[in-house]
């Protein structure tokens, strides 16, 4: 139900306290308003002078070094900074270049700027803003300015989202799904661990490709959108312009446009076209909504979710695209850290975090859980998608040896195997794993046991 705007203040002040406190859920859903030591200390943290001695030439993984114009750590998440950018690494020889770039740290509650730069919260994810387009170390088909470097700081494995879009890619449904590789990561001469160097969530043609001409028109207009629990609290955030409220929808999430903004009359029409989606969704008619709705990107989106038991599905990055005239489409799957082992509900492999139970589900996939021929829809899909889960985790493994150089050498910069090296994620992937192995090794069993649970609970809600 709609909440008045003092509610939905309160309510949001709640939860971002929640999400930024470090407050631990167990794994029935409640608060256990649990805050454990992190197990790190100064001389827990491996210093910059006791680590291995490191050759980028003979790294299996590039380097990118950034020497900010000030010699000073990135310590803002909305400031940028001026700096250059470098790719180095003799078997990437062909990708070396210098450039010119602007950086910032990203993030909501990952991202921390007063960390010490020993200390392991400071491990933190990059947005980067390079002078000219480039196409930085092959990821994607064509060149850009716009990429981000993603810390993997809960995810020791820095597996779980090559996982989910490795996954996604064999599905063939999903407009768009994310392109990137692993790095080795330097700042200002300072070794930060391995990283992740992603394509940026934008409007382009080789990522959302859509057509986001200005349009007051319902019927036409195109537009990209996250559904997020932050959207009306971004800087210059404005009610009408950039983001908006679905009457009857709980309006502490705001309906974010990541696309290009032009004026309230395209937002309105934007809007339209949504309550439009959400009306038919909710109607419970299968017509309906496959007139307005892509229903094999939405399917296989729910299965994503769903397997990953991702946390964060119903209140952050959740995207969703559309091209001028054609279906919604749920698309960009994004950040799951969070996600298959790691924190609140996913620790545990069984249930829907669609029924949220000590999260925040999405109306959508809330609702469309009680509808068998909805049901009945995943478990057939489901039945084709089995072979391309297997084929993931086998090439999850594939990956371990590939990696463990450089997770060995972010562990002997941050001391991560065996310990509580952060207050989100849970003992099970943290003190209980002693090795990359095992990390990888928990990752691959998690994901089967899930999958099969899973498929016992969409077969009993099914027709």
């Amino acid at each position: 139900m709609k909440k008045q705007g003092s509610l939905r203040l309160l309510f949001c002040s709640l939860i971002l306290a929640v999400l930024l406190s470090g407050c631990r859920f167990s794994p029935s859903g409640s608060d256990s308003t649990e805050f454990p030591d992190t197990g790190l200390s100064p001389e827990d943290t491996t210093s910059d002078s006791s680590l291995p001695v490191f050759n980028p030439a003979d790294s299996s993984l590039p380097c990118i070094s950034i020497e900010t114009e000030d010699g000073q750590p990135i310590t803002s998440g909305s400031r940028y900074k001026n700096a250059t950018l470098s790719v180095s690494g003799a078997k990437y020889a062909h990708h070396n270049l210098t450039l010119d770039t602007q950086i910032r740290g990203r993030g909501h509650s990952s991202f921390d700027g007063k960390a010490p730069q020993t200390d392991y919260a400071s491990k933190n994810s990059y947005r980067i803003k390079l002078s000219q387009k480039v196409n930085l170390l092959g990821v994607g088909e064509t060149s850009d300015k716009d990429w981000a470097l993603i810390s993997c700081k809960y995810d020791i494995s820095a597996m779980r989202n090559y996982l989910v879009w490795h996954l996604a890619e064999q599905m063939g449904t999903i407009p768009y799904v994310p392109s990137f590789t692993w790095v080795n990561l330097y700042v200002n001469g300072d070794f930060r661990g391995m990283y992740t160097l992603v394509e940026v969530i934008e409007v382009a043609s080789d990522r959302v490709d859509i057509d986001e001409s200005p349009s007051t028109d319902p019927n036409t207009v195109g537009y990209l959108l996250e559904y997020d629990l932050r959207g009306a609290y971004q800087s210059g955030a404005k009610e009408g312009l950039t983001y908006f409220y679905v009457p009857g929808l709980d309006e502490t999430f705001a309906w974010s446009i990541q696309s290009e903004v032009y004026n309230e009359d395209v937002t309105a029409a934007i809007r339209e076209h949504i309550i439009a989606c959400n009306e038919a969704i909710l109607s419970g008619d299968k017509g309906r909504m496959e007139a307005l709705v892509d229903m094999d990107a939405f399917v296989d989106m729910f299965i994503l979710q769903e397997l990953s038991k991702n946390p964060d599905a119903g209140c952050s990055s959740f995207y969703m695209q559309r091209d001028t005239g054609g279906k919604l489409c749920l698309t960009a799957p994004w950040d799951f850290d969070f996600a298959m082992g790691t924190y609140s509900v996913s620790q545990t492999t069984s249930g829907l975090v669609a029924d949220g139970e000590g999260v925040q589900s999405h109306p959508w996939f809330e609702f469309l859980t009680t509808q068998p021929w909805f049901m009945q829809i995943v478990s057939e899909r489901m039945e084709e998608v089995a072979p391309m889960v297997d084929k993931t985790l086998t090439e999850i493994n594939r990956m371990m040896p590939i990696l463990k150089p450089a997770a060995d050498l972010n562990h002997a910069r941050w001391n991560v195997y065996g310990v509580k090296f952060s207050i989100y994620p849970s003992d099970q992937v943290s003190v209980k794993l002693k090795s990359y192995e095992e990390h990888v090794n928990f990752l691959v069993s998690w994901v089967e046991r899930r999958w099969d649970k899973l498929n016992r609970e969409v077969e009993n809600r099914a027709d």
